[in-house]
């Protein structure tokens, strides 16, 4: 029998708790500029991890 050593039904799950935890009480704009600001930050990432070799 395998032991776990890594739940992504778990990490999905604490990773939703937390981005509701960041939204909560904010108005449509905000949450649309904080979804904006992660995928601005997120194809930064994706460019360097290129340009390193990275990822191809």
């Amino acid at each position: 029998m395998k032991t776990k050593t890594f739940d992504c039904v778990s990490m999905k799950r604490q990773g939703a708790e937390r981005v509701m935890k960041q939204l909560e009480g904010k108005s449509l704009p905000e949450q649309l500029e904080y979804w904006k600001k992660g995928t601005e930050n997120l194809k930064n990432l994706q460019q360097k991890l290129r340009k390193a070799g990275g990822c191809h």
